[in-house]
């Protein structure tokens, strides 16, 4: 099953940023990327922000794609997937826990 949007919904106590990192094979060639939103971007307890991987990041059909969740004064976390289209579905992660002790888990 692909996905179009990946969310992440902050329910620790703790500020938190969401970052996109990807690699894939386009054409013979490795092509790499990252995509942070613009401006304002912390997710405060219980917000959540949703990246459209098409239009916003413009991530390659079939890159492995890393999640990566940055714990404001804490431990980061991370996770990865692999992008494949499919308009309205959305992978949705959540983070939760304290700045030390938290976790990063597919919902």
């Amino acid at each position: 099953m692909g996905y179009r949007y990946v969310r992440l919904t902050n329910a620790g106590a703790y500020a938190a940023r969401m970052q996109l990192s990807w690699s894939a094979i386009v054409n013979g060639q490795t092509v790499t990327g990252k995509y942070e939103q613009s401006g304002y971007h912390d997710i405060l307890t219980p917000n959540s922000r949703t990246i459209d991987m098409q239009e916003q990041a413009h991530i390659p059909e079939g890159a492995t794609v890393r999640l990566n969740c940055f714990v404001v004064a804490g431990r980061d976390k991370s996770v990865l997937f692999t992008y494949s289209c499919e308009p309205g579905s959305t992978i949705s992660f959540q983070c939760d826990g304290t700045t030390l002790f938290n976790s990063l888990k597919q919902i």
